[in-house]
């Protein structure tokens, strides 16, 4: 009785541990087709086979109830929501987790979302995230479906019906493969052969009254992706005694629009008295149909199972389909066509027709025994045992799950020094919590980058915007991590950072450039930075217009800007005291215990070799801030020396900064001695290092950051000269060379010889680099982290 809540028990005495959503049964959008029916019939094979595993099957309280739920209905397990405490559930299966009329929280309702339950959904295609323009071009349905994504993606375990819906969940979601399973679905048994054709062709003129006998048929639609068009184009082409002698069926309810588009499409291509379209058929003539028809021909260019096939070949058709998705895995080869090209749907309908091989082939592919319900219960059920035989996740309350932190970071191959450092931090706070991973992708989303953001095996990373959708759909997060630098990849942190409280690791502490970024990017309105700026320093005079000047310009204010983000965070960590140094005396009094150091991390390389050749080299960015020129100078001074040395600058540059060190280099007579590598992939970036006698890291001026590439030569064990800048100053004696505030292209010239002619002293340094970052691995960074967030989170774990 409605208003009565019945408790769903884990006790073997009482009900089963699993919840099923079949809320599709009542949506107005997929009632009637085939969610509604895999929804239906699947939950009715799962009741049949194993009572004891369902606890309750859901309805949603604010539509109507469905028509008939048959013998679901007798088995007293149906309620609707809100009249089942799930309190003692395990495992809650959304079997429609796109409907998208209804909010978030009728779909996985907080209460399941914030008890120790497993969250199953049943994936049926990504037909409109694979054909965006056609079906999202609304934004408001645009993110409704993607808030869907992410739910999609924080499940335990998805059921996809296909092979080729698990593919795409793995290849567009970036969902790990041990968590998709394919279940399939199954054929009714009406849907079987005919004891007699004749009958069967009467009974589908029944149904469809301007029938001809033999008949090609074909199931469509009127999204552009089922290709009927596709499909009268192809049968205009077939042979004209083949065209005489057939007629060509397609059934599908149809708006009359629709309907003379079609019928004036097959004037055109003259096959208008050989097209009948009955539109919609009940089950029963359509089932007629397949059992009379010569061919059924499915031509869609994308189905996440192609429901109509496996039927059509349960009732004995001999079918040819596209070659592309689901279809493909169940029809024979000989009778897959390129759904693009009308003369091979001809060809392939013609072979079918005539050639007794090919008729052969597809009679064998029909005799196939028909997928059933009973199969795809018994695999989801594979999937539940599996669930409830692991430890369940720990409610919230009592206080013993893993951390749960949403971390905002670019990720490679994002070109930031700070991707490539996230992504190792990463992969070792990973075993201390539950991360998900969100990246700022600037315009475009995540689609729009040349391939996908990489994190480690296990974390889900999504897209910044979607940070919201996804924290309802996991539940809430104990704390949110931003790492922020001061270039574009980080304004989606900046915008969030400024509006909910993290832990913000920053490293650069002065940000100047950032918010020109985020105002020239859309993320701050464009009065904002200025506004900000004379807020932070009341007495300084007035910025320039971040919209009117290129953002690096704002490099040059000699305010760091970074007050406000101190002021928002929970902890505002850089990454050495002098950076700490520097972002105290931009922080407000009441703000200063915000402002913490967690060292930087080093991953300690293999012991290398020492190289044979003479090559001096510096790591990183090629521009002004890395003193480029003093280093061509002082290596014109090596060179007289040493002619056999040779300079690499290995990393990327602008083309003018890179033109310039190339004039520079010209210039001074050495362009035959220095090579400019350009941006490199992580294993040239390391035979570089491998090959590099000396490193010369060098700093003009700082923002407050430890330089990456200072950190890889260090781990490398590269006797290394560096700027006594900043952090660079904080290092031990025995690890660097610190080159002191005014040298001169002559000093750094005696630096660099002095241990081209001396390997003890190379030796000396390069164990006391390595030994250095021992010290600092990203597994004891990680850990120093995970030790700060703890008591920083929303809720203790």
């Amino acid at each position: 009785m409605p208003g009565i809540v019945m408790p769903v028990s884990t006790d073997a005495s009482g009900a089963g541990p699993l919840i099923l959503d079949l809320q599709a049964l009542q949506s107005p959008h997929h009632r009637d087709r085939g969610i509604g029916r895999w929804s239906f019939e699947f939950t009715r094979a799962l009741c049949d086979a194993h009572p004891d595993l369902v606890g309750a099957i859901l309805l949603n309280p604010a539509l109507p109830e469905p028509d008939d739920l048959g013998e679901l209905a007798a088995t007293g397990k149906v309620h609707r929501a809100g009249e089942v405490d799930l309190s003692s559930g395990r495992i809650y299966h959304v079997l429609s987790p796109f409907e998208l009329d209804e909010p978030l929280a009728r779909v996985w309702p907080p209460s399941g979302a914030g008890n120790p339950m497993r969250l199953v959904v049943t994936l049926y295609d990504l037909i409109p995230e694979v054909f965006a323009s056609q079906y999202l071009a609304d934004p408001g349905q645009r993110r409704r479906y993607r808030a869907r994504l992410e739910l999609v993606r924080a499940a335990d375990r998805v059921l996809a019906i296909s092979g080729a819906s698990r593919d795409e969940a793995i290849a567009r979601l970036g969902i790990d493969a041990a968590r998709v399973t394919t279940i399939g679905a199954g054929i009714s048994p009406a849907f079987q052969r005919p004891a007699s054709r004749a009958e069967a062709a009467a009974e589908a003129r029944r149904g469809m009254v301007r029938l001809e006998d033999p008949f090609i048929f074909c199931v469509g639609g009127e999204d552009d992706r089922k290709n009927v068009e596709g499909l009268l184009r192809g049968f205009a082409l077939l042979p004209r005694d083949l065209r005489a002698a057939h007629q060509l069926v397609v059934a599908f309810g149809m708006t009359d629009g629709y309907r003379r588009h079609l019928e004036g499409l097959a004037r055109r291509l003259g096959i208008a008295r050989r097209l009948y379209l009955p539109g919609y058929i009940d089950d029963a003539t359509l089932i007629a149909a397949y059992q009379s028809t010569d061919l059924f021909v499915f031509p869609s260019h994308y189905e996440g199972y192609g429901l109509p096939v496996a039927e059509a070949m349960a009732c004995g058709a001999l079918v040819v389909s596209s070659n592309v998705s689901a279809p493909a895995a169940v029809t024979a080869p000989e009778g897959q066509f390129d759904p693009d090209d009308p003369a091979d749907i001809a060809a392939t309908m013609g072979r079918a027709l005539t050639d007794r091989a090919t008729h052969l082939a597809l009679r064998r592919a029909s005799e196939r025994p028909p997928p059933t319900w009973g199969q795809a219960a018994e695999e989801a059920v594979k999937v539940y045992r599996e669930l409830l035989a692991s430890p369940p996740p720990p409610a919230r309350s009592r206080g013993r799950r893993k951390l749960r932190v949403a971390f905002v970071t670019p990720l490679p191959p994002q070109g930031s020094g700070v991707a490539i450092y996230s992504y190792r931090l990463l992969e070792a706070l990973a075993p201390h919590c539950e991360v998900d991973v969100f990246v700022d992708a600037l315009e475009g989303g995540l689609e729009a980058l040349p391939s996908p953001p990489r994190a480690p095996a296990g974390i889900p990373v999504h897209a910044v915007e979607h940070l919201e959708r996804v924290e309802a759909a996991r539940g809430g997060y104990d704390v949110l991590v931003y790492a922020i630098g001061n270039s574009e990849f980080h304004t989606g942190a900046l915008g969030l950072a400024r509006k909910r409280p993290g832990v913000v690791l920053a490293h650069d502490v002065r940000l100047a450039q950032l918010y020109a970024f985020a105002a020239h990017h859309g993320t701050l309105a464009p009065d904002t930075f200025r506004s900000i700026h004379h807020a932070l320093y009341p007495d300084a005079p007035p910025p320039p217009d971040p919209l009117l000047v290129a953002p690096a310009t704002l490099n040059s204010l000699p305010e760091p800007m970074a007050g406000e983000l101190i002021g928002t965070s929970l902890r505002f960590l850089t990454t050495s005291e002098f950076a700490a140094g520097l972002a105290r005396q931009d922080a407000r009094p009441e703000d200063l215990s915000r402002v913490g150091v967690l060292p930087h991390a080093l991953r300690l390389l293999a012991q290398r070799p020492e190289p044979a050749e003479p090559v001096v080299a510096s790591f990183g960015v090629v521009n002004p801030t890395k003193a480029t020129g003093a280093l061509l100078d002082a290596f014109a001074i090596v060179l007289e020396a040493r002619p056999d040395a040779r300079l690499r600058l290995v990393g990327p540059g602008s083309p003018e900064d890179l033109a310039g060190v190339r004039s520079r280099a010209e210039t001074l007579g050495i362009g035959g001695a220095v090579t400019m590598t350009g941006r490199v992939d992580d294993a040239a970036w390391d035979r570089h290092l491998s090959e590099t006698m000396v490193a010369v890291q060098l700093r003009a001026s700082t923002n407050g950051e430890f330089s990456g590439a200072v950190a890889e030569t260090l781990a490398a064990g590269i006797p290394t000269i560096l700027s006594a800048l900043g952090s660079a100053a904080e290092l031990p004696d025995d690890a660097a060379i610190k080159l002191p505030t005014g040298a001169t292209p002559t000093d750094l010239a005696a630096e660099i010889l002095a241990l081209l002619d001396d390997a003890a002293r190379r030796k000396a340094l390069s164990e006391g680099a390595r030994a250095y970052a021992a010290t600092l691995s990203f597994e004891a960074v990680a850990e120093e982290l995970y030790g700060l967030l703890k008591p920083l989170a929303s809720r203790h774990p």
